[in-house]
């Protein structure tokens, strides 16, 4: 009976143990590889202030830089989806609203001097115009077969 009581706590120890110093390793790695709060990328420095399409002036905002391998897929992908392809959406991006994303986006590298905010342009009529070209392509799309039906 003390063998089987063995065989099971034995297991059992090593597993919480493991699980203990595998989330404090996880917690410390993670505080090495975070952004640095205090450190600001500035994305406006040398670009100027009136949307190049629109000549309306655009505003500067402050936003969370989203770090890692793709980290800008969830922004893009549905309008690539949508355009037919990446190149389609990025010329159609180019020549309708090249200042409408309200993300700032950053690689797969993250240290301590990464930044973890960003400053950039934003011009309220590209916003606008992603909108309505959104709508366009959404409405000129065939309706999907449903299952079963």
């Amino acid at each position: 009976m003390k063998l089987i009581r063995l065989y099971v706590i034995a297991p059992l120890a090593a597993t919480v143990a493991f699980a203990v110093v595998y989330g404090y390793w996880q917690h410390e790695r993670q505080e090495q590889e975070s952004p640095n709060p205090r450190l600001v990328r500035d994305q406006t420095i040398g670009v100027n202030n009136a949307c190049p399409i629109h000549h309306a002036e655009m505003k500067k905002m402050t936003v969370t830089i989203r770090y890692g391998f793709n980290s800008d897929k969830a922004w893009v992908l549905p309008k690539v989806r949508i355009a037919g392809g990446l190149e389609k959406f990025q010329d159609v991006r180019k020549s309708r609203f090249p200042f409408a994303c309200d993300q700032a986006f950053g690689d797969c590298t993250i240290s301590p001097s990464t930044p973890a905010t960003a400053v950039i342009y934003v011009c309220s009529d590209c916003v606008r115009e992603l909108a309505v070209w959104q709508n366009e392509k959404m409405a000129n799309q065939s309706p999907q077969p449903t299952v079963g039906g």
